[in-house]
């Protein structure tokens, strides 16, 4: 079993966990995931972690552990409960996202088929002209 936290990560993800399960994703979409913006890093502070009644470290990648934070840190007590929902809202926006760029590649697939085929049959019409086929070439009917 995890141990319900929140991790603000150097790249600009959050983690959240309840315990069981985990959220991770980037600060930019947390707003669409847990309905609010994602905690910040305090200024010159690389990662923040906060386990749930344990510890909240403010952290710098090249020193390590360098002050911390308060316990209880309470934005970290209201996210840590979100995060079933948080995960069911991330799974079904990267359903939908996964599905529009499916029919994003099948309608582009489509358009450069028909280019394509376009451009084969103009090909073709301007190869028939330059060969100057008899007349019934063009109409189907012989002595045309």
């Amino acid at each position: 079993m995890l141990r319900p936290a929140v991790h603000l990560l150097s790249d600009g993800s959050v983690r959240v966990s309840d315990g069981y399960v985990n959220y991770v994703g980037p600060a930019a979409e947390f707003l669409l995931d847990f309905g609010e913006d994602a905690p910040t890093r305090p200024a010159g502070i690389d990662e923040v972690i906060y386990e749930q009644d344990r510890r909240h470290a403010y952290c710098k990648l090249d020193i390590g552990v360098v002050d911390g934070g308060p316990m209880p840190w309470t934005k970290g007590e209201e996210l840590i409960p979100k995060v079933p929902a948080a995960i069911a809202s991330q799974t079904a926006r990267r359903e939908l996202e996964a599905e529009t760029k499916d029919k994003a590649r099948v309608t582009k697939f489509r358009t450069d088929l028909e280019a394509k085929q376009a451009r084969y049959l103009e090909d073709q019409r301007q190869k028939a002209e330059a060969a100057k086929l008899p007349s019934w070439w063009e109409t189907g009917k012989p002595g045309g």
